[in-house]
């Protein structure tokens, strides 16, 4: 089971770490629109770790998804930071 976890979130954090950077450099957003998508990331990740803690969630299976949520949550924000340095103007494309 632990396996299976940790596999699913290895997988979706490096699919997000490249999705965002590669729509990024197709010109599908814009530089406010990743600084915007970054902080509303990491506020959700933060907010899920601290749900994840919760001892009424701790060690269940609502817990594991929390967890889940928290790291690609902060994928998704290192992705759009990463996305920043990539973007292409829609006029470039």
């Amino acid at each position: 089971m632990h396996w299976l976890t940790i596999s699913v979130l290895a997988l979706g954090c490096i699919t997000i770490l490249v999705a965002i950077p590669l729509a990024a450099f197709r010109g599908k957003l814009h530089v406010p629109g990743y600084i915007g998508t970054a902080l509303l990331a990491f506020g959700g990740s933060f907010l899920f770790g601290l749900a994840s803690g919760y001892r009424w969630f701790a060690g269940s299976p609502v817990g594991v998804v929390l967890s889940l949520l928290c790291f690609w949550s902060a994928a998704a924000g290192v992705g759009s930071l990463l996305a920043i340095f990539f973007c292409r103007d829609q006029a470039e494309v």
